[in-house]
């Protein structure tokens, strides 16, 4: 037992089969944590759930797919049958559990028909954004955190639980701008005359998003490495809670993607005197990923297309793409095109046994890109510029036996794109082969490694900036792919990423068919005037009672009376605050200012009770019925937007008796004082066949469910 224990140990802190001369305590990090579901568990064979067949007159198909998507009930994969799909528009994929899979890249064709420059599918959701919950937020005490680590020390590790959804972010200053030199790039016009940028701390305070899989003492472990030192006097970093309400369980796979255009619109390039085809008004991006997790693009092949083949852009986390291809591109061969598998702002993604041929930027991350990120066994060929990191600043990215008959480079790109600057950290090559290959340190802050490449040695723009870290130069190391083997170390000593809950999927039976549905996040947009909150105040999850509140107190109580009720003299005829009658002294107050609203004293920010037509409009304009959510009882609301959420049976605190009815009753307040009788409050109590407006004791303990302004 114990040498077993000691393996697992030993799987999570050996993280290189090479020795390397780290510094300041950095480690490699553990790149195997990427992509769909970090790993550790295969991308599913979904079940056929719809098949379709290409209309025989070779009309337009967008309609066709897209009803597909819109009318499931149920996930699984739409198979499109062998043939070709003429597609003039745009198919959104907005749901879990939508797998779009064709017989075959030989056998189903979709072509991009007509002169629109457009993305052809989008998988995900837009317009989410990432929630951050400041109330959360806890300062990391250490005075530097390492790459490498899975863990940080905080000041209040306590705000969270296992589990937790958090970002592990860098509030930059100013000394951390001028000590990598990005307050000094050199003054210069782009070209399109555009003046340089000098960086500043509130553009580049990064947020890495991770998951609390450990809590020990003061330590904060995570399922992801630190991939950025953060030193405290550079500015220091916070662990803070945050939501994201994204698509999950999405795919597209087997299918060949084709862009029609225009053949009579050419261009020369510059550098190589090549006529290619330049036009632009066509297809563009085949996948694009937004507001998404745990999904994937596989078994593809895109030719024609301007920008991309797999795009995973700002919102996109743990997203596979792999066996995947793009040829023969069509555009102008310049800035901002011809990005084949580009990362830009996507976290955790893996790109494995990818082809892009006649790019510029084949394997390219963009501004801000959070690492880790992960480019492995992949190859670009008659590439026309370099593979990397591109600009402003990306961090913990693996370069992993990867090969181009160019360059790959990481260094400051300096007033470029008028500020480019350093392009990024912690940036590892592994096995490379490249034309040229220039890593250069920044300033020994963060440092960049090329191991066991075979290159040119590149000194790059600015030879003058310090050299990254070479090991093995020139000859390959074993073995040959550090992302497998860093994955197979896992495997072996039977180490997941992530905690249990965090592989509970649509395709298994452990979640109910109400738990698919509720959003756990705090906020959530239901179509509503306000935005309501996924759980109630004092709780972290949607079936948790929360605290209990009396009507105008902000703390719970171990018991809740009239004679320790905050605004009265110990009877119902003295209240001495929000009286409009004979039952205390009157002050004409009727709703609740925000010193005596328990969601805003709590949640702080937009946040606070709810009013009386606010929850008429919830029960009025959601679909509403009473289901059973993780054991709870309670009322699940669904808004025509599609979002639920659950409010538990909480029970309500009764002076004298305790706590009644957890499981069976809910009780909640809102804002308002009850239109009847200054004794009561607002409120709604609800059972499994009833639910009801009503007015409520004030000094009952019941629960509270916030909502925020929008």
């Amino acid at each position: 037992m114990l040498s077993v224990l000691c393996f697992m140990l030993m799987a999570l802190t050996v993280t290189s089969p090479v020795d390397i001369p780290f510094r300041n305590g950095d480690s490699m990090p553990d790149f195997s944590r990427v992509g769909y579901r970090w790993g550790d568990v295969e991308i599913p064979e979904v079940k056929v759930v719809k098949k379709l067949s290409p209309p025989k007159d070779g009309s337009d198909a967008t309609s066709l797919i897209q009803d597909a998507i819109d009318r499931m009930t149920e996930p699984g994969a739409i198979l499109l049958k062998a043939g070709t799909y003429n597609v003039a528009g745009s198919i959104h994929i907005n749901k879990d559990g939508v797998v779009l899979r064709g017989e075959g890249m030989k056998k189903t064709r979709i072509i991009a028909t007509g002169t629109e420059q457009r993305t052809l599918i989008l998988l995900g959701k837009p317009d989410a954004e990432r929630v951050l919950d400041e109330v959360s937020a806890t300062a990391i005490s250490e005075d530097c955190v390492p790459v490498g680590r899975l863990y940080v020390e905080v000041d209040e590790p306590s705000v969270f639980k296992v589990g937790d959804r958090v970002v592990i972010r860098h509030d930059a200053n100013q000394e951390w701008i001028h000590a990598i030199g990005m307050d000094r790039i050199v003054e210069r016009k782009d070209d399109f005359g555009r003046m340089v940028r000098q960086w500043r701390p509130e553009d580049y305070s990064e947020c890495w998003e991770r998951i609390v899989t450990k809590i020990e003492g003061n330590r904060l472990w995570f399922d992801n490495p630190v991939v950025f030192a953060i030193h405290k006097k550079y500015g220091g970093g916070r662990v803070i809670g945050c939501s994201y309400d994204r698509v999950q369980e999405c795919g597209v796979e087997n299918i060949a993607f084709i862009s029609e255009y225009d053949e009579s619109i050419t261009a020369v390039h510059k550098k190589t005197g090549d006529v290619h085809y330049a036009d632009e008004a066509h297809g563009w991006v085949v996948v694009k990923f937004t507001g998404a997790e745990h999904c994937w693009m596989r078994n593809c092949s895109a030719k024609h297309f301007g920008y991309s083949c797999a795009f995973v852009e700002k919102g996109a986390k743990n997203i596979t793409v792999q066996h995947c291809f793009i040829t023969e591109p069509v555009s102008l061969i310049y800035g901002a095109r011809r990005y084949g598998f580009c990362i830009d702002r996507g976290e955790l993604t893996l790109i494995k046994d990818c082809h892009a041929d006649h790019d510029r930027h084949g394997f390219i991350c963009q501004a801000h890109t959070c690492g880790p990120n992960v480019y492995t066994q992949s190859e670009m060929t008659h590439a026309y510029d370099d593979a990397g990191p591109h600009h402003r600043w990306t961090t913990g990215t693996l370069y992993d036996a990867v090969k181009t008959d160019n360059r790959i480079r990481v260094q400051d790109r300096g007033g470029s794109g008028f500020g480019h600057g350093w392009t990024g950290g912690g940036i590892f090559m592994w096995n490379c082969e490249a034309r040229e290959i220039v890593a250069q340190s920044v300033y020994g802050i963060h440092d960049n490694y090329v191991i066991g490449c075979i290159a040119k040695h590149g000194r790059g723009w600015f030879p003058e900036r310090p050299d990254g870290v070479w090991i093995s130069e020139g000859i390959h190391v074993e073995p040959a792919s550090l992302y497998e083997w860093q994955l197979e170390q896992r495997r072996k000593a039977g180490v997941k990423a992530a905690p249990a809950t965090c592989y509970e999927t649509v395709w298994n039976t452990k979640m109910s068919t109400v738990e698919r549905q509720v959003c756990t996040m705090r906020e959530v947009d239901l179509g509503l005037s306000v935005n309501w909150a996924g759980y109630n105040v004092g709780a972290s999850s949607p079936e948790q009672p929360g605290d209990y509140f009396a009507w105008g107190e902000t703390a719970p109580k171990k018991e809740y009376t009239i004679e320790n009720y905050r605004y009265c003299k110990g009877t119902r005829d003295s209240f001495t605050k929000y009286v409009t009658d004979t039952h205390g002294t009157a002050d004409g107050r009727t709703r609740l200012e925000s010193c005596d609203d328990a969601a805003s004293a709590n949640w702080g920010g937009r946040w606070r009770m709810p009013t009386r037509d606010e929850i008429t409009e919830l029960y009025n304009e959601c679909r509403h019925s009473f289901v059973t959510y993780r054991g709870m009882d309670g009322y699940m609301f669904t808004g025509r937007n599609g979002k639920s959420i659950f409010i538990p049976a909480a029970g309500i605190w009764v002076p004298g008796k305790g706590l009644c009815e957890l499981g069976h009753n809910g009780s909640y307040y809102t804002s308002d004082l009850d239109e009847i009788e200054s004794v009561g409050a607002a409120g709604v109590y609800f059972y499994s066949a009833a639910w009801g407006e009503t007015g409520h004791y004030r000094e009952y303990g019941r629960s509270v469910r916030a909502v925020k302004d929008r």
